[in-house]
């Protein structure tokens, strides 16, 4: 793996005090293709971490390519029409728990080119367990396939409980948030929520 020495690197202070904390070095993997795209991609992970795993992880017929992982904190992409390099954020300081791209299927049924990534994003440690991890609050974000527009679009969010294309420019997101859940429109092309609703609690009305 590679060490990646721009970003997240350690501090050059030859004696730092007890009361800080070191900064971690962080690592890149392997770059892979983004499907139908002139773009290559690779995780952050800390130096220590040794997986190499493919980011591009198949999950159910309808959901694309989905990737989970406990320790990513950025994305790198790499254009290979001019060599350049760019990535997610401009530090490793957030922990990205999982990732979808979309579309999901092409009309004919088979992969389609991938436009979009919806990122969720760990920002806080909000259950104060000193540690960032899917157990806190996440941020759902959107980015094109370079990580250019990267758009945080819900705060706060718990569990995902569906995230499905409704049509080629709107995603549909049912989720857990502030003891409830709710169903959100999000138009992928302009990157804004368009509707939210709270769901019926339908526990109660089945008994």
């Amino acid at each position: 793996m590679l060490t990646l020495n721009l970003i997240g690197c350690e501090s050059k202070n030859p004696s730092p005090s007890a009361a800080e904390k070191p900064k971690p070095v962080f690592s890149l993997g392997i770059f892979e293709r983004v499907q139908g795209t002139d773009f290559m991609m690779t995780a952050v992970r800390p130096k220590d971490d040794p997986r190499n795993e493919s980011i591009f992880a198949k999950v159910g017929s309808g959901s694309g390519y989905e990737y989970s992982d406990p320790d990513v904190h950025n994305f790198i992409f790499l254009n290979l029409k001019d060599n350049s390099f760019t990535q997610l954020f401009s530090n490793n300081d957030y922990l990205i728990s999982r990732f979808n791209t979309f579309p999901t299927k092409a009309r004919d049924g088979n992969d389609s080119k991938v436009e979009f990534f919806i990122y969720r994003i760990v920002k806080t440690d909000t259950n104060n367990d000193q540690k960032l991890n899917d157990e806190d609050k996440q941020v759902l974000a959107i980015s094109e396939v370079n990580g250019a527009g990267f758009t945080e679009l819900i705060d706060g969010i718990g569990s995902v409980y569906a995230q499905e294309m409704k049509d080629p420019d709107t995603l549909t997101l049912v989720y857990w948030k502030d003891l409830k859940r709710w169903l959100s429109n999000i138009d992928v092309r302009n990157k804004k929520v368009t509707y939210t609703a709270e769901l019926p609690e339908f526990t109660k009305t089945l008994n």
